[in-house]
C-alpha cells in the first residue's frame, strides 16, 4: 500500500480558508493508500495564526490520528517551512497543500493509481481551478495550457498545482530550497523533471484560491526575477546554454531564443 504526505505550511491564514483546506486534505481519506497530513505553523506571532487558528489546528490534530500539528519556534519562510515538514516522514509521495487552497474529491486516489503505475515518474501534475476569496471557482487555470516539455517548463510553471512528489527523487534533488522566497516550488518542479519522468493527469483536482494579497501578487516583480534566475540555472545544468538564450520579457514572461 502506498503512502502519501501531505505538507501544510500555515502562515497568516484566516480559519475560513484553514478549515476549507483541511476538510478537502481529510475527504481524500481512503482505503487503499496511507494518509498523513502535517501541519506546521511557520513561527510563534500572531501574524503567524490568530488564537482562532491555533486553536482549531489543535483541535483536529488531537481528533484525527491521521493529522500532526507542527507549531514552530521560529519563522523559516515558505519554503523552509515545507523542507521542514518534509523532512519529518518517509512517505512514499508527498504533496505540497496550500493553507489557503484546496484538493477536489478523490484528487489523490485519481493521483495515485497513476504514479504507482509508472515507476520512473518523478512528479505528476494536474490541471487546477481558480476560486475567489469565497471559495467559488472561477475558471480553469490557464498555466497547464502549455504542454510539459524539457524546453517548456523553462519558460512556463505548468507543474503547478497539484503535484504529487515521489520522495526518493525529492530526496535526490535536495528538496526545497529554503533560500528561496517565491519559487521554491517551480525551482523543486526543474529539478525533478531532471530525474524522472513528468505525468500529466488532464484532470482539474486542485483549488488555488485568487487574491490580491497573496505574496506572489504583493511582490510580482521579485517573483518573477526570482522565477528568471532558477529557469537560467536549470538552463545551464541541462547543458542548454550553448544552444539557447532565456530573455524575460516586462511583463515577466519568459522566452527561449536558439543561439544563431
Amino acid at each position: 500500500m502506498s503512502s502519501i504526505q501531505l505538507g501544510i505550511s500555515v502562515y497568516g491564514q484566516s480559519l475560513f480558508q484553514l478549515r476549507h483546506c483541511l476538510e478537502s486534505c481529510l475527504s481524500q481519506q481512503d482505503e487503499h493508500f496511507q494518509l498523513q497530513i502535517s501541519i506546521r505553523i511557520d513561527g510563534p506571532a500572531v501574524d503567524s495564526a490568530a488564537e482562532d487558528v491555533r486553536a482549531y489546528l489543535r483541535s483536529i490534530a488531537e481528533q484525527e490520528r491521521d493529522v500532526s500539528l507542527e507549531e514552530g519556534n521560529e519563522r523559516l519562510g515558505t519554503f523552509g517551512s515545507y523542507r521542514k515538514i518534509f523532512s519529518d516522514s518517509h512517505s512514499d509521495y508527498l504533496c505540497q497543500v496550500d493553507a489557503d487552497d484546496a484538493l477536489a474529491p478523490a484528487a489523490l486516489r485519481r493521483s495515485l493509481d497513476l504514479m504507482d503505475s509508472y515507476g520512473d515518474a518523478s512528479i505528476l501534475y494536474t490541471d487546477c481551478i481558480e476560486m475567489d476569496v469565497d471559495g467559488c471557482p472561477i475558471r480553469l487555470s490557464k498555466r497547464q495550457s502549455l504542454p510539459y516539455s524539457e524546453t517548456n517548463i523553462l519558460v512556463q510553471f505548468m507543474t503547478f498545482h497539484l503535484r504529487i512528489v515521489r520522495r526518493q527523487a525529492y530526496e535526490s534533488v535536495g528538496g526545497y530550497d529554503a533560500g528561496l522566497k517565491y519559487v521554491g516550488d517551480y525551482d523543486l518542479s526543474l529539478k525533478l523533471s531532471e530525474v524522472g519522468d513528468v505525468i500529466y493527469l488532464q484532470r482539474p483536482l486542485y483549488l488555488y484560491r485568487v487574491h490580491d494579497n497573496s505574496e506572489s501578487q504583493k511582490h510580482r516583480g521579485d517573483a518573477d526575477r526570482e522565477a528568471f534566475r532558477v529557469c537560467r540555472a536549470a538552463l545551464k545544468r541541462r547543458e542548454l546554454d550553448s544552444a539557447y538564450t532565456l530573455i524575460q520579457h516586462q511583463d515577466g514572461s519568459m522566452e527561449l531564443k536558439l543561439i544563431a
